[in-house]
């Protein structure tokens, strides 16, 4: 009987895994200027992605009963390419994932690691809201635009590589 439990679930797990990995094969490299929160945007095309970081925030944040109760619809990916072009507000070049879920939405970078690329968890999402991912009590701030999450975590590290990216008077928090 627990067996069988635990098969489920893991059944469901790696359904929902497989969900947002078909999802994710679109994740593109190509940032679009000037779209401001338009550069939020739903995958479309082909790559190979290491998805532990992601697969192991899931079995952490759901009961086994909750993903056989869960359907593909209830799962997505989002991609965000922030960019100094991006109006009306410059943000300095970084990508975002969001993975969707009715809990929360998983924040996280990709990483290239030899021929695939890897997901690195940054923060869980509610609303706006964006908190760390282990400690969900812990928030960062509230972001209406991801980038200015993006900003505020990475800006300052960023500013060096990027000193012309955002005037003088941006505030990056």
């Amino acid at each position: 009987m627990i067996g069988q439990a635990t098969t489920a679930s893991a059944t469901a797990l790696a359904t929902a895994i497989v969900i947002v990995a078909i999802a994710m094969l679109g994740v593109t490299s190509r940032a679009q200027a000037a779209d401001g929160l338009q550069n939020c945007k739903d995958f479309t095309g082909r790559a190979s992605f290491n998805m532990h970081g992601v697969s192991e925030w899931l079995k952490g944040k759901f009961t086994e009963a909750e993903l056989q109760d869960y359907g593909p619809g209830d799962f997505s990916v989002e991609q965000c390419l922030c960019n100094c072009a991006a109006q009306p507000q410059p943000h300095y070049p970084y990508i975002l994932i969001f993975f969707r879920t009715p809990k929360g939405d998983l924040v996280g970078r990709p990483e290239p690691r030899g021929v695939e690329m890897a997901i690195t968890p940054l923060a869980v999402r509610h609303g706006a809201r964006y908190c760390e991912v282990g400690a969900e009590d812990q928030c960062f701030g509230t972001f209406v635009d991801p980038c200015e999450f993006s900003d505020f975590r990475y800006g300052n590290e960023l500013a060096k590589y990027f000193p012309y990216c955002k005037p003088e008077d941006s505030d990056p928090h």
